[in-house]
């Protein structure tokens, strides 16, 4: 028993006030614990109860225990031992007493025990980028917390990465972009134990697209260059959160183009190069979050060179006469 700390009260006839004695016990949480009791030299035997009371309650909860022990001597009288065994909670801070014959036996019970976080994990957080959030959590402990440990994603920080900030028990962002977007793990210690609870921060932002080589991930295939008749694939490929079906598509003239293959990111559309394929092509993008976002591809297509026949290049003429007329010289 770790830090005991028991009062032991005993009066009789003799006394005026009764003799005090006092000693503090600390159980752990969760784990089986046992008190004993020894009465000696009694006549007629002690009878031992235990008297419980939870968190200061005047309504105790009243244990027998169990006797592990019983003798009788003629010079010693009757010996007594009495064994009440329980598994302590943290509701079970409070007084036990101890009642033998005159004699008044007060234990104050601590309990010990981990960290405890009052929430379910994980925890969603769903903020737009740009906006800040602010999330306190509760942890209980005893004894209190003695450190406090920020994980993103699996890697340790200090306080602050990014534009999110962990103090204690507080996580918050203050004007968040998308990159602030991830897992992250709170761990609370004690001398008894640790606890954790994770919080998965997601951060919404508008549907974009750009081109290869860009500082985004996301993409679009543009210039194609395809000779008439050969067969051309235009690919785009969109970011944004949260992703939606038919996210992404392609249009010309305002309007949606069958694609052969499509998902929430990624969009591929098949052509045939041909004179009336050649031009502009839109990719657009759209969550529902800020404004759409586009990418133009263009499709150039090669063909032979043909002589054209033009109005401005022609000549009409009507029905002609002729005549002809000759001399002799002699």
């Amino acid at each position: 028993m770790n830090g005991q700390r028991l009062k032991c009260e005993a009066m009789n006839s003799a006394l005026d006030e009764p003799l005090v004695d006092s000693k503090q016990l600390s159980v752990l949480s969760g784990e089986e614990a046992k008190l004993h009791c020894l009465a000696a030299g009694s006549n007629p035997p002690a009878q031992i109860t235990w008297n419980f009371h939870p968190n200061g309650e005047p309504n105790p909860l009243v244990f027998t225990g169990e006797t592990i022990l019983n003798e009788t001597s003629r010079d010693a009288g009757h010996t007594i031992e009495n064994a009440v065994t329980f598994t302590p909670t943290e509701e079970y801070d409070g007084t036990l007493s101890l009642n033998i014959a005159y004699m008044h036996y007060k234990v104050l019970i601590i309990i010990v025990y981990a960290p405890r976080l009052v929430v379910n994990s994980p925890i969603s957080i769903v903020v737009a980028e740009g906006d800040s959030f602010r999330e306190n959590l509760t942890v209980k402990g005893n004894p209190p917390v003695s450190a406090w440990r920020w994980r993103k994603n699996g890697i340790p920080f200090d306080h602050t990465i990014g534009n999110v900030f962990a103090r204690g028990a507080t996580l918050s962002g203050r004007i968040v972009k998308s990159s602030d977007a991830g897992m992250y793990t709170l761990f609370a210690v004690n001398s008894v134990g640790t606890a954790n609870v994770t919080i998965q921060l997601t951060v919404e932002y508008s549907a974009r697209v750009s081109r290869k080589n860009s500082c985004l991930v996301t993409s679009i295939s543009s210039p194609i260059i395809a000779s008439e008749g050969e067969l051309v694939v235009l690919e785009c490929e969109a970011d944004g959160e949260p992703r939606k079906p038919n996210m992404v598509r392609w249009l010309r003239n305002g309007q949606e183009i069958p694609a052969i293959r499509k998902s929430e990111t990624h969009v591929t559309l098949r052509l045939n190069a041909t004179k009336e394929a050649a031009g502009q092509y839109v990719c657009r993008a759209d969550n529902g979050i800020g404004f759409p976002g586009e990418g133009t591809a263009y499709l150039l297509v090669n063909t032979a060179p043909k002589i054209m026949a033009l109005p401005f290049l022609s000549r009409a003429a009507g029905p002609l006469d002729s005549s002809c007329w000759g001399s002799v010289r002699k």
